[in-house]
């Protein structure tokens, strides 16, 4: 389900509050959901910062990019996923896999390597393996992207957050005093859709699905 309502951001902070979220819970087709979600999601944060009567279209590059906590884990220093989540990986190939998935990204642990395996077979992307602490990296790869692109980035509680400020979205609350999602939590998917029209500022929407 969606847990927040959408928000758009520029580069200056301004917010704007879009229509209604669709919750892909409510629809006989989640993936069908999230696609027209990232779609509009695109049309309001290109809507939030450049007039179409003033920039063409095709000088418009939107990037949307789904970031997700590694699924359940084991106890250990690399552990592999538990019974439930290699269950909620397989449920995070169903919901993304007729997204038009683009770009998988994981940190160098076996969690998150196996939170997007399921992913990555249905797709056919290759995945790129990353350092997670580098997130102002990672918004510069993930907004270099060609036009239309879906990347889907699986990290760590600490560094999910950061991640998506880092490329301009908000994560509205349920953090703990550190600014990280709270251990026994796996189940927050953001997805930011960020465009630029031009050599204009950068311009970001955020939604929050509660799932997979």
């Amino acid at each position: 389900m969606v847990r927040d309502a959408e928000r758009a951001r520029g580069d200056g902070g301004a917010t704007s509050r879009p229509p209604a979220a669709v919750d892909p819970s409510a629809t006989p087709d989640r993936r069908a959901a999230l696609t027209g979600g990232l779609a509009a999601l695109a049309g309001l944060a290109f809507a939030g910062g450049a007039s179409a009567s003033t920039r063409a279209d095709d000088d418009v590059r939107r990037v949307h990019v789904v970031l997700v906590r590694h699924a359940e884990k084991q106890a250990g220093d690399d552990p592999e996923l538990t019974e439930a989540g290699h269950a909620a990986a397989a449920r995070l190939a169903a919901l993304l896999g007729g997204s038009g998935v683009t770009h998988l990204e994981h940190s160098p642990f076996r969690r998150t390597a196996q939170t997007l395996a399921p992913l990555a077979e249905a797709s056919g992307v290759e995945p790129t393996v990353t350092d997670p602490r580098d997130v102002d990296g990672l918004a510069d790869r993930l907004r270099a992207l060609s036009d239309g692109a879906v990347a889907v980035v699986a990290g760590h509680s600490n560094t999910i957050p950061a991640a998506v400020a880092a490329l301009g979205g908000a994560v509205a609350g349920g953090l703990d005093a550190r600014g990280f999602l709270p251990e026994e939590v796996y189940d927050r998917v953001f997805v930011v859709t960020t465009c630029r029209a031009g050599d204009g500022p950068w311009i970001t929407s955020t939604l929050e699905l509660h799932g997979p």
